[in-house]
């Protein structure tokens, strides 16, 4: 009975330290650089779309854009366990996460807004519109885990969304 009572005491104290505001940031970035690999299908898918409807240079470029975001946010990310190991201030940590999360969407709303600007009619405005709802998708994922960080990517993407109603709508 006093090994039960022990192992439920231990599932207890590791559930609490998933769920604390340090728990959930280290979740977080843990699971993003992770996942790394698995976000680059949808930069290749992109880069592939841009190759057809626009140029090779186009879908490459997009592809660096998409990976120099994409590196700035997991480098910094992959770095919190051992900064939150190290007692470093945990606002501080929070709050550059979430700009390395708006940077990383600043960089996918890169390519979309070039997408945008040098794919031919109609295709360029559905394919913007699909990256950008698949972005917004991957963004609310982590809200449970990072507030600042989710709403940092949807505020760009929103204004770049209202940006394209804004420029369709002249």
């Amino acid at each position: 009975m006093g090994a039960e009572i022990l192992e439920i005491d231990r599932r207890l104290q590791r559930f609490d330290r998933r769920h604390t505001p340090q728990g959930l940031l280290l979740r977080y970035a843990n699971g993003r650089v992770r996942h790394f690999a698995a976000r680059q299908f949808q930069t290749l898918t992109g880069a592939v779309s841009l190759f057809f409807l626009a140029s090779v240079e186009v879908g490459l470029l997009a592809v660096l854009i998409a990976l120099i975001g994409e590196a700035v946010d997991c480098l910094y990310l992959r770095r919190v366990g051992a900064m939150l190991d190290r007692g470093e201030s945990f606002r501080r940590i929070y709050v550059l996460s979430s700009l390395t999360a708006a940077i990383q969407a600043i960089t996918i709303s890169a390519c979309v807004v070039m997408a945008w600007a040098t794919a031919p009619g109609d295709a360029a405005l559905f394919f913007c519109f699909a990256y950008l709802t698949a972005a917004v998708i991957n963004g609310g994922i982590v809200l449970p885990f990072h507030r600042g960080a989710a709403a940092a990517r949807l505020t760009v993407y929103v204004i770049v969304i209202l940006m394209f109603f804004l420029l369709e709508s002249l």
